[in-house]
């Protein structure tokens, strides 16, 4: 294996958690993602929508504590598929899942804490159900913002190493095990972002989302899964370059 100038390797990715906090007027979204969210892209709903972001957006930016946590492993493909983190922990998914033996796996868990929750029952309580809802889609899509970043962050660390981003993996959808979350939080320091997790999966704050990411050599044609993004025409979705 040729080590990079900087002297990293995939075999050195023992899970060390990056914490990374970013300032709340960093994620303020695009009002067509707020838009988006809302599930309002009408012509006549445009001002009232873009008068209430505005409104909001100040609300957003003093109760937000924007994190993320990110862990990469080295891993290997065990007995059956399964995929085994470097330290020996066995993941109960496989390659099955990513359509790819990956050369390394990402956990990561992005939250805006707990104040946008607290935020959002007062205001539903002191000023209606509107601007609960306006404030919870402006939230999202800060979320969202916060997901792009730590996903570029990713991307960074692998490209150093050789390594592509694959399609996220969500605990619970589609091919991955509602087991994955549990397992993804083992992996990494998430009361380091003040998330925790109960025993039904449920993060709180509950704006916070995880993903395992995997982390793959330069896909071929026979990896289609990892190709998903270039046959797809959704306009809107987050993970989108162009």
């Amino acid at each position: 294996m040729t080590t990079p100038p900087h002297g990293e390797t995939i075999a050195a990715m023992d899970g060390a958690t990056r914490v990374v906090r970013v300032p709340a007027r960093d994620v303020v979204p695009a009002e067509e993602d707020v838009l988006r969210l809302a599930g309002s892209a009408s012509a006549r709903s445009r001002p009232l929508v873009r008068e209430r972001v505005a409104a909001l957006t100040p609300l957003l930016v003093s109760c937000a504590t924007p994190a993320y946590a990110l862990a990469m492993y080295a891993v290997e493909t065990a007995a059956g598929g399964r995929l085994a983190l470097a330290g020996g922990r066995l993941l109960s998914f496989g390659v099955d899942a990513i359509g790819a033996a990956p050369g390394a796996l990402a956990a990561l868990l992005c939250t805006m804490g707990e104040g946008p929750d607290a935020a959002e029952t007062e205001l539903a309580a002191a000023s209606g159900p509107l601007d609960a809802w306006m404030f919870d889609a402006l939230v999202l899509a800060a979320l969202e913002s916060l997901e792009l970043l730590a996903w570029q962050d990713a991307a960074r660390r692998a490209g150093r190493l050789g390594l592509y981003v694959g399609m996220p993996l969500v605990p619970a959808v589609g091919d991955l095990p509602p087991a994955a979350q549990h397992e993804l939080f083992a992996c990494l320091d998430a009361t380091a972002t003040g998330v925790s997790l109960d025993e039904n999966g449920t993060m709180r704050p509950l704006k916070s989302f995880s993903c395992w990411v995997p982390l793959v050599g330069e896909p071929t044609g026979s990896d289609a899964r990892l190709h998903l993004c270039e046959s797809c025409d959704l306009e809107a979705c987050r993970f989108r370059s162009r």
